[in-house]
């Protein structure tokens, strides 16, 4: 049993990579729907002033 530390190390290791992972697609998508889409639909609902120019 002298690889049950190693062992536990990269466990540990990868649960921390996969929470990451999660948090980070979870303020991308906070990101996204709160600042990001709302600028997105602003830019599309303006007039546009120099449309023939």
């Amino acid at each position: 049993m002298t690889n049950a530390p190693a062992s536990d190390a990269l466990k540990n290791l990868v649960i921390f990579i996969l929470v990451l992972a999660v948090a980070a697609t979870i303020v991308a998508l906070v990101w996204y729907f709160a600042i990001e889409l709302p600028a997105q639909q602003a830019v599309l609902q303006a007039p546009v002033w120099n449309k023939y120019k």
